[in-house]
């Protein structure tokens, strides 16, 4: 990069100069052209002068002037006298100046001549007292005449406009190059797992932006390695857990197959009660199975879900008639209270969950007499479905993590009431997914309330 910044300085410069010497050549010559042509009409003055005092016959013993050719014309083009040569031995090629300086009277015509066997700058003037044209001849002086007076001064001006420009040009690629490399020396610290990086500060914005982008990206790439980590954390304890608990059915179901295939179990009652035993623990695979499924597909967004138009009175109404038969097991009493008009646009599998999962923790985690208190409503353009028990409540210690896979906060109870431990944890899965919010507030020994908040999903929205 610094050797193409420094061609390209160089390169510039070259052209540069070559332009401004174009330039100054051209300017430069102007300069001596019209100078010359001041000088000749001085000149042209007091050639006139002395034709007046003395006439033009004798100027040609008098003229003293070195390279400056006099010739005076008749008015028919013939020579009458020339400073260099004699008029017979003149072979004058055509004068088309004396022609200009009839019709117009005096004016400038630069020809190459001949006789002078270069080019020359002619200033003519009519004289009409006289009848007789007087014509001044200089050679084109251009600034090819003091090529060899001028080429020292170019050399040196030349050699010390690139020298400049070679020092300033490997500061100029040094400020760009140099910090450069180190952003990317900075940058392979990536390839060590090293997300803090240390950037200076460098003088150009452009430069600037760049680390404040490269450090923008290491801190999301460190956020997202560690989000990594942790949900390859998760999905490690989760499969843990979910071994574990499928360990304790499968090994039941075992044992009591064994125990019936040897015919270990003569009695009619003991065969029936392993054989309930049996079914009790493949309904409780069958459930963990399904609840592991239905987090696997609410984490992956892009499995396909049916939405659908759903009436919220109606679907809680037949919700609470399916739940009475629990409540009445464990003496708990379910109020609940729904706006017939309330419709909300999702998974009808989903709702179902969030609402079983609320309210079958409320009524298996209470007391004896206990209630429940379900309300769905509308506000700010949100479905608000709270569910609120007077039971056992939630210690402080363990509401930070009830939403967490396989967790419980009370196992020995869990165990009692059965369920899989990831109710909660499906329940923060279909809040997040549908974009809303849970709120838990409890108390120990005296009860616990759920508030979900859901967006009021219009028929052919989006999930995102």
């Amino acid at each position: 990069m610094r050797k193409s910044i420094l061609g390209y300085f160089m390169t510039v410069l070259m052209t540069a100069l070559l332009l401004c010497s174009l330039f100054f050549y051209q300017a430069m010559d102007h300069v001596i052209l019209s100078i010359t042509k001041k000088d000749m009409q001085i000149l042209m003055s007091q050639v006139h002068q002395d034709i007046t005092h003395q006439g033009w016959q004798y100027l040609k013993e008098t003229w003293q002037q070195d390279d400056i050719r006099l010739t005076i014309f008749d008015l028919s083009g013939d020579i009458l006298m020339d400073s260099i040569y004699d008029p017979s031995d003149i072979v004058e090629e055509d004068c088309q100046e004396v022609q200009h300086a009839l019709k117009l009277g005096q004016g400038y015509t630069q020809r190459y001549s001949a006789s002078m066997e270069q080019t020359m700058l002619y200033f003519t003037y009519y004289d009409q007292d006289l009848s007789i044209v007087v014509r001044l001849g200089l050679p084109r002086l251009t600034l090819r005449n003091y090529h060899w007076q001028l080429v020292p001064s170019v050399l040196l001006s030349g050699a010390m406009a690139l020298a400049i420009a070679w020092i300033l040009s490997r500061r100029f690629a040094r400020s760009i190059s140099q910090p450069l490399n180190e952003i990317a020396d900075e940058m392979i610290k990536l390839e060590q797992h090293v997300y803090d990086l240390d950037f200076k500060t460098y003088s150009y914005e452009e430069l600037q932006r760049i680390t404040q982008a490269t450090r923008s990206l290491s801190q999301s790439l460190a956020s997202y390695i560690a989000q990594l980590e942790r949900e390859k954390k998760i999905r490690q304890t989760f499969f843990a857990n979910a071994s574990h608990e499928l360990k304790t059915p499968l090994t039941s179901i075992q044992g009591y197959a064994e125990l019936l295939e040897n015919g270990l179990l003569e009695d009619e009652s003991l065969r029936k009660e392993a054989l309930q035993h049996l079914k009790k623990e493949t309904k409780n695979m069958s459930h963990l199975i399904r609840d592991i499924l239905m987090i696997s597909q609410l984490e992956a967004k892009d499995v396909k879900v049916t939405l659908e138009d759903i009436g919220c009175y109606l679907f809680l109404k037949e919700t609470v008639d399916d739940f009475q038969t629990l409540a009445h097991q464990h003496r708990v009493t379910l109020h609940w209270q729904c706006e017939q008009s309330i419709h909300v646009w999702m998974s009808r599998d989903h709702l179902r969950s969030l609402v079983h999962n609320l309210l079958a923790n409320a009524i298996k985690y209470n007391h004896e007499e206990g209630n429940v208190y379900m309300d769905a409503y509308v506000k700010d353009q949100s479905f608000i479905l709270s569910i609120e028990d007077d039971g056992l409540g939630i210690p402080l210690k363990d509401q930070s993590h009830i939403f967490e896979r396989f967790y419980r906060v009370d196992k020995g109870r869990s165990k009692k009431v059965g369920g899989t431990g990831l109710g909660l944890s499906i329940v923060k899965h279909i809040v997040h997914y549908y974009n809303g919010t849970i709120h838990l507030t409890s108390e120990e020994n005296i009860g616990t309330k759920m508030t979900v908040i859901l967006p009021v999903i219009q028929k052919g929205d989006d999930i995102s």
